[in-house]
């Protein structure tokens, strides 16, 4: 402090004075929590500043400008020049304001030989008008003391600059980092990531910060706990390579820096949206921002007057923005579309959205929409037409759809299309019965291709994804990898016509069907975990499929591929499981190997008239007969008897080993059967007739279920003599797979390495489609691995560690015992999300 006094006597009087002049091209926003004072339009502002002694100086540095509105909690950064050099225009909005200047001076005495670098800042209130200049004096004192008889006094209404801002949380991600620390009351801050400041809208504040941490039992359950942070700031860095960063907070006007150091991951760049050299969105494969990407903030505030220059002219608003980001105004040049709290559908849709319902571009190419931080969220869906090198990533899309039929995302015509680390919730009610949970949460049509959909969490979707009109003929190729499909019912996905590579994702108590395929689709369905599925795997009209009452429309088959996957918690908490390959039932858990079959007599007459019955397949859980009026009971007690009537109708009660059987009947009829018929009923239902001969051997073979009641009648007047019964018991093939079969009762076709092919005489029993074997054709790297498929253990692991947001805002614990089984809408979940709100206080400085 004496040194200092000394330059300050020392030095002639001598008053200097720099002027800036603001001449806004654009105003920007308000901090969100600043009142409505300030009007539309800015002007110009002509600034002086002098530090009000007599001092020699070498130069101003670090000089920063803010303004807040009577009433704002903090200050709003206008703009920071590194030196007086660097001086340009600034953008400030018009109003009535407290305006900040803050700089650091360099204060020297040659005689002395003493030097020091003095913190500087003062205020003055002005207001700004549209279209007038307004001078504004400011005469700067020291911060960075607070006595002496220099007039450098201390800033008394808040002097922060000596305060070490404390980080509370700090954590490396997937090419980006992000800081959370204390606020400083009264403070601004300046964050740098590796020396470089971030931009200003990526430092936002909270009165409430609230994100949410899961584990896993060993039960397979997965819970989320709630953590809270009371008046906070974040701020993130993205655009990083991976490896090592360090993110440096301080308070602007101060000395002291805090550091976290921090490493960062890449993301996993894998699938079809990645073959043939492209790099989809504003982002390079390294994950840094593309050269000369035109990077646009979005919030709830600004979203209808953010201002873009596209194309050589201005746009206002992000509906006529992205009305105008198509590739005959932009050329190569990407865009970064980047969304920051929780924004409605309001203002979202340019005119070529308004039917999707969502925030999209059509016609454009290399644009990124992306969410910031853990807590960017859209009552609105996304969308893509027309589009090639897209990227849609990072965001909590709620409510989406419009309540009509909107998707959560929607690709149209599109290519080479990244989706990936989005949290998918219920959309908005729409007209139709199958739309209580929205329309379709991911969904591509239209000869969409290369597409890879990657590391989302959909949290009880009801229609997870459609994958394919009925306009497209071509194979399209399309990856799903490392998604978590949590509770969601169905299309995981509902494949047609396109070949689709379904690798290391995680099927979580899903409880209508996993992968579904028709119209002549192909899926390679490899490395995933499939916990408590009811049906994982069908194909339209044959196995599982042709068993119920048909899932697809009717349409034609098509072809699967399944290798390595896993099954767990089968038949658990109301759930069924049906799966039938060629190498395994596992509906009922029976190694299958070739056509399995076997064939048994279970009773025989004797030449003396008596019967030998086989105590075997033929039962009564009672040890009774079934009755019937027209019956003569001889022997109830004789397991397995069947009986004479007088009027030649014979019943008996079957309990085969299998689901399905074939039973044959022989027969020997009598006297005065010539030109009558013998017909077999099961379970009263007419199955199959023959015409008799007197005297010939009559065989009837009928298919019956398990436990069922078997009636024989001949219309002729004299008894039927039945001479033996055979029970054929087998899966229900009908040829085996070795001469040639067809894959009419099995729902995928297993192999035991990748490389194997399907046998071209493998087809579907609708529409005779074979499998395509595009996966070995195109090999790994025509398949966009970047590595090979994981174990289904190591994926599951890496969907709950990556998948959807990171630690989002908002979050749901399912309970297994009863979503598991259950496809309704959880209303409790529901009124959760139409209740969640941000946290968030204020954006930018």
């Amino acid at each position: 402090m004496k040194r200092f006094s000394k330059i300050l006597n020392k030095v002639a009087s001598l008053a200097m004075t720099a002027m800036i002049a603001f001449c806004a091209s654009g105003c920007s926003d308000l901090g969100a929590d600043e009142p409505s004072s300030a009007g539309d339009g800015c002007g110009s502002v002509s600034i002086s500043f002098s530090h009000g002694r007599a001092v020699s100086y070498d130069s101003y540095t670090d000089i920063k400008l803010f303004y807040k509105a009577s009433g704002a909690s903090g200050f709003t950064k206008a703009a920071s020049w590194a030196s007086e050099s660097e001086l340009s225009a600034v953008s400030v909005p018009v109003g009535t304001y407290t305006f900040k200047l803050t700089a650091n001076v360099a204060m020297s005495d040659s005689e002395l030989g003493l030097s020091e670098s003095v913190a500087m800042s003062g205020e003055a209130d002005a207001t700004v008008k549209n279209g007038e200049t307004t001078d504004i004096s400011f005469t700067l004192k020291r911060t960075n003391t607070s006595s002496g008889d220099d007039n450098f006094d201390a800033d008394t209404e808040a002097d922060v600059t000596n305060a070490t801002v404390k980080i509370v949380k700090s954590e490396g991600w997937l090419n980006s980092a992000y800081v959370v620390f204390n606020q400083i009351s009264g403070a601004t801050y300046t964050v740098k990531v590796d020396g470089t400041e971030i931009d200003n809208e990526l430092i936002r504040f909270y009165d409430t910060y609230n994100y949410y941490e899961k584990s896993e039992a060993a039960n397979l359950a997965v819970s989320y706990s709630k953590k809270t942070l009371s008046n906070v700031v974040r701020a993130d860095a993205l655009g990083l390579t991976a490896g090592k960063h360090t993110i440096a907070v301080s308070v602007d006007g101060g000395k002291t820096e805090s550091t976290a150091v921090m490493t960062v991951l890449d993301n996993d760049r894998s699938g079809f949206a990645f073959t043939d050299g492209a790099v989809p969105g504003a982002y390079n494969l390294d994950g840094t921002l593309k050269d000369g990407a035109i990077v646009i903030y979005l919030t709830e505030e600004n979203k209808k007057t953010v201002t873009a220059t596209i194309g050589g002219k201005e746009y206002t608003g992000i509906a006529d923005i992205t009305q105008a980001i198509k590739t005959k105004n932009t050329g190569t040049t990407p865009v970064d579309i980047r969304i920051i709290g929780k924004l409605t559908l309001d203002g979202l849709s340019c005119s070529d959205m308004s039917s999707a319902y969502a925030l999209g571009v059509k016609e454009a190419n290399y644009v990124t929409i992306e969410g910031v931080g853990d807590d960017a969220t859209m009552v609105a869906g996304v969308a893509a037409f027309t589009s090639d090198f897209i990227e849609i990533k990072n965001l909590g899309l709620m409510k989406w759809g419009g309540g009509h039929d909107g998707d959560g995302v929607s690709l149209k015509k599109s290519t080479y299309v990244w989706v990936h680390n989005n949290d998918f919730f219920y959309g908005d009610a729409g007209s139709d019965a199958d739309q209580v949970k929205g329309d379709g949460s991911m969904d591509l049509k239209d000869n969409s291709q290369h597409v890879t959909i990657s590391y989302n969490h959909f949290w009880d979707s009801g229609k997870m994804s459609l994958c394919g009109m009925k306009s497209e003929n071509g194979p399209n190729y399309i990856t799903y990898h490392h998604n978590w499909f949590d509770h969601s019912d169905s299309r995981h996905p509902r494949i047609r016509t396109m070949s689709v590579h379904v690798y290391n994702n995680y099927f979580d108590g899903n409880s209508k069907y996993g992968v579904g395929v028709t119209s002549g689709g192909n899926a390679f369905v490899e490395g995933n975990f499939f916990r408590n599925a009811h049906n994982p795997m069908m194909i339209s009209k044959q196995g599982t499929d042709a068993r119920g009452s048909g899932t697809f429309s009717g349409e034609e088959g098509g072809g699967i591929k399944s290798y390595n996957n896993k099954f767990e918690q089968n038949n658990t908490n109301g759930v069924s499981f049906q799966f039938i390959t060629n190498k395994y039932d596992y509906t009922n858990n029976q190694e299958l190997g070739e056509y399995k079959e076997w064939t048994e007599t279970i009773g025989t007459k004797n030449s003396d008239g008596t019967w030998t019955i086989y105590d075997s397949v033929v039962t009564d859980s009672t040890d009774t007969i079934s009755s019937n009026s027209l019956i003569a009971i001889e022997d109830a007690a004789k397991k397995g008897a069947y009986y004479q009537g007088s009027k030649g109708k014979t019943m008996f009660y079957l309990d085969v080993p299998a689901n399905t059987a074939k039973v044959i009947l022989k027969a020997k009829t009598g006297s005065s059967t010539s030109g009558a018929t013998t017909t077999v009923s099961v379970n009263g239902t007419k199955s199959g007739a023959i015409a008799n001969t007197a005297y010939a051997d009559v065989e009837i073979a009928v298919s019956v279920t398990k436990d069922s009641t078997i009636a024989v009648v001949n219309s002729g007047s004299n008894s039927l003599n039945i001479s033996e019964i055979k029970v054929i018991a087998a899966t229900g093939w009908e040829t085996t797979l070795s001469s040639g079969a067809n894959m009419s009762d099995i729902d995928a076709y297993e192999v035991d390495e990748r490389s194997e092919t399907v046998p071209a005489t493998v087809r579907s029993k609708s529409g005779n489609y074979a499998y395509s074997n595009f996966d070995t054709t195109l090999g790994d790297t025509g398949l966009g691995l970047t590595n090979l498929p994981t174990s289904p253990d190591v994926a599951k692991a890496s969907v709950l560690e990556f998948a959807g947001r990171h630690n989002p805002d908002f979050a749901w614990n399912f309970d297994n015992s009863t979503d598991d089984a259950s496809y309704a809408v959880n209303e409790e979940l529901n009124s959760a999300l139409l209740a969640h709100t941000t946290g968030l206080t204020k954006i930018g400085q």
